[in-house]
């Protein structure tokens, strides 16, 4: 091994004996060949020997660690600043809460440093950025490869002053934006859709959310969520949505009443909004003297709040059992409610160009002269599955005949039992909703619910859904054809301790939630089947859900018309179009016309043009035919009035020298004039329709016409005639 070692050493000196004599090789007796590098064979070093020291190169050395690490360093200051300027979805500053700080003070702080830090960084390198500049300026302008090397560090130093800049600029940038998070929600924590409440259009839906409310959750449990919206309409959710249907100001105020988690004291925040609508669009909106009440229950209607912005609203069209058919129409009504129940009272408007506004008022009609009273034997405080229990109906009363029919509906899915007094087991848990329904001899009804609690914890709320249009017996899903609108209802929803505070619903089952309230109204454009799911929530975070399937079928053919003018004077002439008229899964092949004057029905194209000659009021109709003989039907109406009387005449003179004939001419009246009588001025008159008159002394006379039609409808006109003296010569 050692015979090897030293073959392969005397190769690798051997290796370069052919370099140049004149490379001096003192010293090389004293270097053991086994313990030098090839670089070091290579070029004549000896490792025992030191070299020289440059300062100059050591300082270089330096600069070039200084300015890398200060570009490494600010981009790890700027990197800590981000994750730790981070805001949550209520504008609070995480590590803020986890140091118990202000959030805002924090973040200004946080601001603070950035400048500082960055400064720094920024002067020491305009330093080194100045130094290599003047360096450069020493060098000759002669020596060109001199003034290119220093050059290079001066271009060098520039880029890293230039991304110290931007990382300073965005850091800055970024800390600000969460800086204006946190100050907007401190501000107002109530959050709008649309963001901005103000110069708004009537009717609108406005979503308020209380979500961003600064409230310490370790220390507080937040009871109720009360909002007032400006109107004398209130809520009670978190989230709410809420229409506003008329202009005005509107000072929307919310109190969240918390309670101390340690102490159990209760305490109360105020918050305020301004909402501003200055513009309104067609809107219906209904009065009515009383919305519920003991039948017959007999209700005062009145409409005569709903608005039109461009003009008069032609038609008031009433429906009070929710069947779509009409049932009274007129601005103001009168309607007896004759059996219990829960009515949704609609009114359509339609204005004198033919748009359409709807709303919808719920009336309940209560209690019929039978009482129905449920009771449980033993009155137990809670109920348990697998248990049987006695329910008994021997409380109900009628005030005028005798209850002769007792049906239980235990709301578990189990079939009806009929009995005054029934034995009943609920077999899982669950929260169910019993029903009393009782029937005296006269045919009248009692019906009474009560809510009973199967193994579930006190708090617990169950979510439950009611719609208009309600689902039909049978039915899994409630259908309806495009554009389809829903009302749903989640006021039924229920818990023990009564504490719900927010309702949330999705329409489209993706899991999101596109609608908030106890009440809401949805449309669907598209069609297909839809899961609409509800989650309530209560004050201790206990939530609940329910959903209900929807079915979105096909528009059909839908007939649509509107005219260029539905009022004027005879003859009036009228441009109907029905071109906007649908059928998406067929085709329009006719349109048959309907004017309700007389004339006979004409089928014809999608748009005609039709003469009213007489005074009255009509109604124009289209009806839309597809191929597969399928129709549908649109009209609107028409209101022609009589020309209105207005007197007027024209006078070949209004000036000249006596004696003065003047022609008047009254062709520029308008209306049916039965006669005319002219007022000269001078003591003269005339009943004739085209008089003429000679004034023979000068001055200024004024000629009135006084026109009456045969309603002894009076209009008059004048003006003056001025005579000159006459020229002697």
């Amino acid at each position: 091994m050692e015979n090897n070692n030293e073959n392969t050493n005397d190769v690798k000196v051997n290796s370069y004996a052919n370099e140049p004599e004149n490379i001096p090789k003192q010293n090389q007796e004293n270097v053991e060949p086994g313990k030098q590098t090839i670089g070091q064979v290579k070029n004549h070093v000896d490792p025992s020997v030191k070299p020289p020291f440059d300062p100059e190169a050591r300082r270089k050395a330096i600069k070039k660690v200084l300015m890398v690490s200060g570009l490494v360093g600010a981009a790890i200051v700027g990197l800590i600043l981000f994750l730790i300027s981070q805001v949550d979805v209520d504008g609070n500053n995480t590590i803020a809460l986890m140091l118990n700080l202000n959030s805002l003070s924090f973040t200004d702080t946080l601001s603070t440093i950035v400048h500082v830090i960055f400064m720094l960084f920024a002067l020491v390198m305009v330093v080194f950025v100045l130094r290599s500049f003047m360096a450069m300026n020493r060098v000759p302008k002669e020596d060109v490869m001199g003034r290119k090397a220093a050059l290079k560090p001066l271009i060098i130093r520039g880029v890293i002053m230039f991304l110290l800049m931007v990382i300073w600029v965005a850091s800055f940038i970024f800390v600000e934006m969460n800086r204006s998070l946190v100050t907007k929600y401190l501000q107002n924590p109530i959050i709008t859709t649309p963001e901005q409440t103000l110069n708004l259009t009537a009717p609108i839906e406005v979503k308020f959310d209380a979500s961003h409310a600064p409230i310490d959750r370790n220390i507080f449990q937040v009871i109720s969520y009360d909002w007032d919206f400006g109107d004398n309409k209130v809520g009670t959710s978190q989230v709410v949505t809420h229409t506003y249907e008329k202009k005005g100001r509107f000072d929307v105020v919310l109190a969240i009443t918390k309670r101390n988690k340690t102490t159990s004291e209760e305490s109360k925040d105020t918050y305020t909004i301004t909402v501003v609508i200055d513009k309104q669009a067609l809107s219906s909106i209904i009065n009515a003297d009383k919305d519920s009440g003991p039948i017959p229950l007999e209700v005062n209607f009145d409409g005569s709040d709903s608005v039109n912005p461009d003009g008069t609203i032609s038609k008031y069209e009433w429906d009070f059992d929710g069947d779509d058919k009409i049932d009274a129409t007129g601005e103001k009504i009168k309607h007896t409610f004759e059996k219990a129940g829960r009515y949704n009272v609609a009114l359509k408007i339609t204005s004198s160009t033919g748009g359409t506004a709807v709303a919808k008022k719920e009336i309940m009609a209560g209690e019929s002269d039978v009482e129905a009273v449920i009771s449980v034997l033993g009155d137990p405080t809670e109920f348990l599955k697998e248990t049987s229990y006695i329910f008994k109906a021997d409380k109900s009363t009628s005030k005028n005949s005798t209850i002769e029919k007792y049906e239980w509906d235990f709301g578990d899915g189990t079939k009806t039992e009929i009995g005054k007094t029934v034995s009943h087991t609920f077999k899982k848990e669950g929260t169910f909703e019993v029903a009393l329904t009782v029937t005296d001899k006269a045919g009248s009804e009692g019906e009474v619910k009560k809510i009973i609690n199967i193994g579930t914890p006190k708090g617990t709320p169950k979510a439950m859904i009611s719609t208009d249009p309600k689902l039909k017996e049978g039915d899994l899903a409630i259908s309806g054809k495009l554009p389809f609108a829903v009302v749903f209802d989640g006021g039924n929803s229920i818990d023990s301790d009564q504490n719900i505070v927010d309702y949330k619903w999705d329409f489209n089952g993706d899991g999101k939630y596109e609608g908030f309230g106890k009440n809401i109204t949805h449309t669907f454009t598209e069609e297909g089947t839809f899961t609409v799911t509800l989650e309530v929530e209560d004050a201790d975070n206990n939530s609940s859900k329910s959903n209900v399937a929807v079915k979105v079928l096909a528009q059909g053919i839908k007939a649509d018309l509107k005219a260029d003018k539905v009022e004027g004077t005879a003859p009036l002439i009228v441009s109907l179009d029905a071109s906007g008229s649908t059928y998406q899964t067929g085709k329009i092949t006719s349109y048959k016309w309907e004017f309700g004057d007389g004339t006979a029905p004409k089928l014809s194209t999608a748009s005609i043009t039709h003469k009213y000659a007489s005074i009255g009021t009509y109604t124009a109709k289209v009806t839309v035919v597809g191929a597969d003989n399928s129709s549908d039907m649109a009209e609107i109406t028409i209101t022609v009035r009589e020309t209105p009387l207005s007197a007027c005449f024209v006078t070949n003179f209004k000036e000249g020298q006596a004696p003065l004939d003047v022609t008047f001419d009254p062709a520029c009246s308008t209306g049916t004039a039965a006669s005319y009588y002219w007022d000269f001025g001078d003591g003269a008159s005339s009943t004739d329709v085209k008089p003429s008159h000679s004034f023979e002394k000068e001055g200024s006379y004024k000629v009135e016409l006084q026109i009456t039609d045969v309603d002894n409808t009076v209009s008059s006109f004048n003006t003056e005639i001025k005579v000159l003296p006459k020229n002697n010569l």
